[in-house]
């Protein structure tokens, strides 16, 4: 999918004066072209992910059939926004990484701030005014069998994407919610990617006529939902 974003050109009331000195123009960016009325067009830039220490547009983004991510869901991820287009809470995000890494028995494969400098590489290669981005690291790739490989290599994806606005409901009326049973696993600390209990519930919402679902446990606690927290 392609993007475009414009910048206007400052109107000719925003001139200066005759006799002030006026500052020299911006130049247009590399990556842009001029209109006829003056402002300055970005190119179409296509979405952008990182693969194995690769940058590439994401259509060309892929990991081996037999990555134990796909197979397995043998892997672990975080999502990160930014405000001001800085991302948010880095740290925090990168500790419960560890965390559940460390649950399945993984190390990091690469050292925080290496993490940290590639993730706001990509923030500023998708150029959006606010970003999403995805973190996922896997097992590696290895002949599909339960047991867990020894000496295969993780693998790790990121991707960024446009920050997409709020739901208007939550500006006026909020959203409609359903209860579900919590079917999930007993390992919710471990920010897995196996989320198949999460994408039928959402979508038995959907089904209700009800924007999202909440999960309730055994004992009656209402849990979150299926992609956000629940504060009461």
């Amino acid at each position: 999918m392609l993007y475009w974003a414009a910048i206007r050109a400052p109107p000719r009331h925003c001139l200066a004066p005759p006799g002030k000195r006026q500052a020299p123009a911006r130049p247009a960016p590399s990556d842009s072209l001029t209109c006829a009325e003056g402002a300055i067009i970005r190119k179409a830039m296509p979405e952008i992910a990182y693969v194995n220490g690769e940058f590439v547009p994401l259509d060309r983004a892929f990991v081996h059939v037999e990555d134990r991510g796909f197979q397995f869901a043998d892997s672990v991820y975080e999502v990160l926004r930014t405000y001001d287009g800085k991302l948010f809470a880095v740290a925090e995000h990168l500790d419960r990484l560890d965390r559940s890494l460390a649950a399945i028995g993984m190390t990091p494969p690469l050292p925080r701030a290496t993490l940290v400098a590639t993730l706001e590489e990509l923030v500023r290669r998708g150029g959006f005014s606010e970003s999403v981005a995805y973190l996922q690291i896997t097992r590696g790739r290895a002949p599909r069998h339960r047991a867990v490989p020894t000496a295969a290599t993780p693998t790790v994806v990121m991707t960024v994407r446009p920050l997409p606005p709020a739901p208007r409901q939550l500006a006026g009326p909020g959203i409609s919610v359903i209860t579900v049973p919590d079917q999930r696993w007993a390992r919710c600390d471990i920010k897995s990617v196996a989320l198949l209990a999460n994408v039928l519930a959402f979508e038995t919402a959907r089904r209700a006529g009800a924007d999202d679902a909440l999960f309730v446990a055994a004992d009656g606690t209402i849990e979150e939902s299926t992609a956000a927290n629940l504060f009461l």
